[in-house]
C-alpha cells in the first residue's frame, strides 16, 4: 500500500506536469489569437482570448495547490488537523474553478471558428479533467483524516 506522504508526493508531480502543460497550451492559443485582427463585428480574438484567460486560471489554481501541498509535505507527519482542513478547502475550491472553466471551454468550442483553437481548447480540457481527478483523489485522502480527529473549531466559508 502507497503511504500517504507518498501518494502526496505522486499528486504534486501529476500537477507539476499538468501545470506545465496547461501553460504551454495556452502559450499555443495565444500564438493562434495574435493572427486575429481586431476587427469590429468579428468576436473570434475575443472567444480565443477568453478560452486563454480561463486555461490561465487553471493554471494558477493548479500552482496554488501544488505550493499548498508541498508546504504540507515539507512539515511531514507533524501536520496538524488545521492543516489538513485548509488544504481540503482549497481543493474543494479548486474542483469548483476547474469545473467552472472547464464548462466555459466546452461552451467556447461552439463559438471557435479557427480549428487549432479549438483542439488547444479541447487539449485544456483534458488536462483540466485530470486535475479534477487528482484533486478529487486527495479529498477522498484528506477527508477521512480531517473528519476522523472530530471538529478542529475552524470554520470554513468557501466564499
Amino acid at each position: 500500500m502507497v503511504s500517504f506522504e507518498d501518494q502526496l508526493a505522486q499528486a504534486v508531480q501529476r500537477l507539476k506536469t499538468n501545470r506545465a502543460e496547461l501553460q504551454m497550451i495556452r502559450r499555443d492559443l495565444d500564438k493562434i489569437g495574435a493572427e486575429y485582427p481586431f476587427l469590429p463585428g468579428d468576436d473570434q480574438l475575443g472567444y480565443i482570448q477568453k478560452a486563454s484567460l480561463h486555461i490561465s486560471r487553471s493554471t494558477l489554481t493548479t500552482a496554488h495547490q501544488v505550493d499548498m501541498l508541498t508546504v504540507r509535505m515539507m512539515i511531514g507527519e507533524k501536520s496538524h488537523k488545521e492543516t489538513e482542513v485548509i488544504l481540503l478547502e482549497g481543493l474543494r475550491r479548486a474542483v469548483a474553478v476547474s469545473t467552472l472553466d472547464t464548462t466555459f471551454l466546452i461552451t467556447s468550442e461552439t463559438f471557435l471558428e479557427d480549428r487549432d483553437a479549438v483542439m488547444q481548447t479541447r487539449d485544456a480540457q483534458a488536462v483540466i479533467q485530470d486535475n479534477l481527478d487528482c484533486y478529487r483523489q486527495l479529498i477522498d485522502l484528506l477527508a477521512p483524516i480531517t473528519e476522523s480527529e472530530g471538529s478542529s473549531g475552524m470554520e470554513t466559508n468557501p466564499e
